[in-house]
């Protein structure tokens, strides 16, 4: 048996190997320790880590703002970069609480500066800033009609309840990746939605290549 040449690994997490995923959610794990101490709620999965605030009061930005400058520190002493091309941020709160207040085009984290969107994906789901879901709705029929449509290449050499078969576990695919989404990540949202504003910080993370 044959193997490739060993090389040392002294930042970040191999590509390509079976073990990779683990690995790199194992070597991210400890930035949760960070993002916690400055009671910030966060998610993560895989490279994908999501910062949620309520703006009550005024100290809610500067908080989230060394929180993130910490995270960037954290990323710094294990090799790793934000991507900032990447990073998104969203203002989320009830139609009237957007229309009385002053809308926030950017939020300001230490050297970073991210511009606000009406719509975040993540997860699979995209969230809007009133949390209507008319977007990921038509996303998800538009996905679901493209899929079915592909069906009639196939259709004359599959029996009807072969196409059946096919057509409902291809809508059930994109259904049900969107309750498992759903079921981990809005619960935080939902929170603090009905009483005000709430923000989130959608970042995602890539390696960096270190001097040595």
């Amino acid at each position: 048996m044959q193997h490739s040449e060993r090389l040392a690994c002294q930042f970040g997490v191999p590509q390509g190997s079976a073990l990779g995923p683990l690995l790199f959610t194992l070597y991210m794990s400890s930035v949760a320790n960070v993002i916690e101490s400055f009671g910030v709620r966060h998610m993560q999965y895989a490279d994908d880590t999501t910062l949620c605030v309520a703006l009550e009061d005024a100290n809610t930005v500067p908080v989230l703002s060394d929180c993130f400058r910490a995270v960037h520190h954290w990323l710094d002493l294990n090799g790793l970069s934000l991507n900032t091309d990447k990073t998104e941020a969203i203002v989320i709160g009830t139609s009237s609480r957007q229309a009385s207040e002053s809308p926030v085009t950017s939020v300001d984290l230490g050297d970073v500066s991210v511009q606000t969107s009406d719509c975040v994906k993540t997860l699979g789901v995209i969230l809007d800033d009133t949390l209507n879901f008319n977007k990921h709705v038509n996303a998800v029929c538009q996905s679901a009609n493209y899929h079915l449509r592909a069906l009639r290449h196939i259709r004359k050499l599959v029996s009807e309840e072969t196409a059946k078969t096919v057509a409902c576990s291809m809508v059930q695919g994109e259904l049900t990746t969107v309750t498992l989404s759903c079921t981990r990540h809005l619960p935080p949202i939902f929170t603090n939605y009905s009483s005000g504003a709430y923000t989130e910080i959608t970042c995602r993370y890539c390696h960096q290549d270190i001097q040595t």
